[in-house]
């Protein structure tokens, strides 16, 4: 029996992003201000709350071109989207994983439904 390797997924320093690299989101951070009383709004120490969760839902994408902080990824679908890397952490793909994800997944299908509009006669 061959024995078989382990893939992981690896977060990018954002200077280490080229094009053509299979990335998906690792973590998105978020940021807001803490609920805090009225009387605190004079206190200069109120620094906004920062945190990092996962993303409600990854798709693999291929990466078209950087200009940092910026990421061009083009989806699935043909899509391109535009990611802030101070905000999303990209982790790199394997090519190999990479490529059978990105032409593996399906496009969504309430996608149609919303460009071809409400069917006439209901």
């Amino acid at each position: 029996m061959k024995p078989t390797t382990t893939r992981a997924a690896r977060t990018l320093a954002p200077e280490d992003i080229r094009p053509g690299m299979y990335v998906t989101a690792m973590f998105i951070i978020d940021e807001d201000l803490p609920l805090f009383d009225a009387s605190d709004v004079r206190d200069e120490r109120v620094r906004p709350l920062r945190w990092r969760r996962a993303p409600w839902a990854t798709a693999p994408g291929r990466v078209v071109d950087v200009c940092l902080p910026f990421v061009l990824i083009e989806e699935p679908s043909g899509d391109p989207v535009q990611v802030d890397v101070r905000r999303t952490i990209l982790a790199r793909l394997s090519k190999r994983y990479g490529r059978s994800a990105f032409t593996a997944r399906t496009p969504d299908p309430c996608a149609d439904c919303a460009k071809s509009g409400p069917k006439k006669g209901r």
